[in-house]
């Protein structure tokens, strides 16, 4: 992967975090899957499996 192509997924990132007034930054589940450097996908799957018991992953997301 270039340099070029690094800095544009960086960017591509930053456009879907926010930083709200308390400090606690919130990412899209997009975002959130290639900082985890997994698909959306199996994100989603992570989190519509959750019952009652949540895997240790969907409470670190959560």
């Amino acid at each position: 992967m270039s340099q070029i192509e690094i800095v544009e997924i960086i960017e591509q990132i930053k456009q879907e975090i926010e930083v709200d007034t308390n400090g606690q930054a919130k990412a899209s589940l997009r975002a959130t899957a290639r900082l985890a450097g997994v698909s959306a996908v199996a994100i989603l799957k992570t989190l519509d499996s959750v019952n009652l018991e949540p895997s240790k992953l969907a409470q670190m997301l959560m």
